[in-house]
């Protein structure tokens, strides 16, 4: 207590000093970061000292992501609320809460920095996504295979829900978390993982009528997908070099792996409509997949979609895949192939 109270007259009486850099670039909210009562004394009478980053351009948060817990986090972000769309550390691209992610912060503490960045940045379509770091560490951690402990379950059902709600305020209590999962970037693993522990969910609906099936048909496809390969350095060095290419051969790869397996799972959804009385192949086709990401094996487990008129939009499915600019003709020429009768309707 006597510490506490010379300390706190100390930073009374010179506040600026709080944020000084001595020579090597810290200032005494770097060195006393692991103190709860000292970094409260400092940001109390100098809140922009956790605005002033080390020599070596670290933000003081980066540094009790591991340690700190939720509370001393939210002490720094409500000093400087601008942490959460910066870089805390140097050289690095990614934001504080996908570097939160890869450095394996707490679930608390990812928490408490989402209630400050909010879900925007789980739009971000490469590998600085925090989907991305998060299945990233859990690869690492698993050599090679993605592995989810009772740990990091809560952590995976809180970013894969707020992606998918693009909200904060949810609950990781389960409920609907295999719809979550199909609608965002969710390894295969996981999906089989969550559809093991909660099987009656593949028949369950959303607050769209939809099943889970209908969810990853309706999603988009221009996503960054999750693979264990993808974290190596040869493949990441031969992504980058034929970007384009690599990214549309693991997008018809994983769309035609999700939705085979919710087919295998429970077949039926492939007729089931949702609440606007579309069904999956429809929904497939308008959000852009081609008969190579999944158009082939919903027609497998219901061939009568084939000449049912989408009840949103009137068009039967081969006029659906016609629409657009970004139309694939060859979805369109197989489809017609399996139905020509339905021209002359």
């Amino acid at each position: 207590r006597a510490w506490r109270g010379a300390v706190e007259a100390l930073v009374a009486a010179h506040p600026d000093a709080a944020a000084t850099p001595d020579r090597r670039g810290a200032t005494p909210l770097h060195l006393g970061i692991y103190k709860a009562w000292f970094v409260r004394i400092v940001l109390e009478h100098k809140p922009m000292a956790a605005s002033v980053r080390t020599g070596g351009g670290d933000l003081p948060v980066s540094r009790v992501l591991n340690d700190g817990g939720e509370d001393l986090v939210g002490e720094m972000l409500r000093a400087h609320p601008d942490a959460v769309f910066e870089r805390p550390v140097k050289n690095s691209k990614n934001l504080l809460l996908a570097h939160a992610c890869r450095e394996g912060a707490r679930y608390d503490v990812l928490r408490t920095i989402l209630c400050f960045a909010g879900p925007a940045q789980f739009k971000i379509v490469d590998q600085t996504n925090p989907l991305f770091q998060f299945w990233r560490r859990m690869c690492i951690i698993g050599q090679g295979h993605f592995q989810v402990d009772s740990d990091n379950w809560r952590k995976a059902e809180l970013l894969t829900k707020v992606a998918f709600e693009e909200s904060v305020d949810v609950q990781c209590n389960g409920a609907y978390l295999l719809h979550a999962a199909a609608g965002t970037y969710s390894p295969l693993h996981y999906v089989q993982m969550i559809a093991g522990r909660y099987p009656h969910q593949l028949r369950e609906r959303d607050d769209k009528g939809r099943l889970p099936l209908a969810v990853a048909t309706s999603s988009s496809t221009d996503m960054f997908l999750f693979y264990p390969k993808l974290l190596s350095m040869e493949f990441q060095r031969d992504f980058m070099a034929h970007e384009a290419a690599e990214r549309q051969r693991q997008q018809r790869q994983r769309c035609s792996c999700l939705i085979e397996l919710f087919l295998d799972l429970y077949p039926n959804a492939a007729s089931a409509v949702d609440r606007s009385g579309r069904v999956p192949l429809c929904s497939a086709i308008v959000s852009g997949k081609t008969w190579k990401q999944g158009i082939k094996q919903l027609l497998e487990a219901a061939p009568e979609a084939l000449e049912a008129r989408d009840l949103k939009t009137h068009l039967y499915p081969f006029m659906l895949a016609a629409v657009g600019s970004e139309s694939c003709i060859d979805t369109v020429f197989r489809l017609l192939l399996l139905n020509p009768g339905v021209l002359s309707h």
